[in-house]
């Protein structure tokens, strides 16, 4: 049996009665939630992490939001398969993306294949009011973080999209690899999308890995360049991952949303 993992994770986040003291305390909970009644393979609870964790992130999220008027949005977003990110932007630049995919074909015989960032960072000015996640949650609640990047579909101008993050339980040197090509790609179509505007002081995008921790060698191996920036001599060499963020508690997500 499929572990449930949206009942596990609000039954184990409801037990703290709002005094969870760390995200892996919480994580913790959930696999043994999800093991009462059943066995579920080591991979599936694996996966189910990476569900629990960015559900904790995103109502923390919300919640700091919430409470602070002026503050940039971090919104979860669903993966590739359920959801094109690029259609938060408003028509007129989707449809230059949607250009850039046909000529890419049409002219390369390649294609633009992109998967979804787990979170993007969209400017307060869009939204102001952000309704509170209440410290018990309910299905409503998870409904509500899983679909408030709705709101902004076809809202974007190109620099309200501040910038991207890929989240990570824990991170092997294949994920690495994900994350880094993940921004990558992001920072080369946002220089496409620049150019073809003729945005000549455009703000640039940013792009953040997150996890509960990082060792050195992973903070060494996600240090690469962007691809895109290093095609000519003219150009500054840009990061392929602006920063590598620990978020394992309320605190320091609520420092990282404060500084984005």
């Amino acid at each position: 049996m499929a572990i449930d993992t949206k009942q596990t994770f609000i039954d184990a986040y409801n037990s703290f009665n709002s005094n969870i003291l760390s995200y892996e305390s919480l994580l913790s909970k959930c696999a043994e939630g999800a093991s009462v009644n059943e066995t579920p393979t080591q991979n599936a609870i694996n996966n189910a992490r990476g569900a629990w964790y960015a559900w904790v992130i995103a109502i923390d999220a919300l919640r700091f939001a919430a409470n602070n008027s002026n503050s940039n949005i971090l919104i979860k977003l669903p993966n590739a398969k359920q959801f094109d990110a690029h259609s938060l932007y408003v028509d007129s630049v989707l449809s230059l993306i949607n250009d850039f995919r046909s000529k890419l074909s049409l002219m390369g015989k390649v294609n633009l294949v992109t998967s979804n960032p787990d979170f993007v960072i969209i400017n307060r000015t869009l939204k102001k009011d952000i309704p509170l996640v209440g410290n018990i949650i309910t299905h409503q609640d998870i409904a509500f973080v899983d679909d408030i990047y709705k709101d902004f579909i076809g809202k974007c101008q190109l620099d309200d999209i501040i910038g991207h993050a890929g989240v990570k339980t824990s991170v092997r040197p294949d994920r690495r690899i994900q994350l880094l090509h993940e921004g990558s790609l992001t920072k080369a179509i946002y220089a496409h999308l620049q150019t073809r505007l003729w945005l000549t002081q455009a703000k640039g995008v940013k792009y953040y890995a997150i996890s509960l921790s990082w060792g050195q060698a992973d903070i060494e191996g996600l240090r690469s360049v962007a691809t895109h920036s290093i095609a000519s001599a003219s150009l500054i060499p840009q990061p392929a991952v602006d920063d590598v963020i620990e978020i394992n508690d309320t605190n320091s997500a609520n420092l990282f949303i404060n500084r984005i």
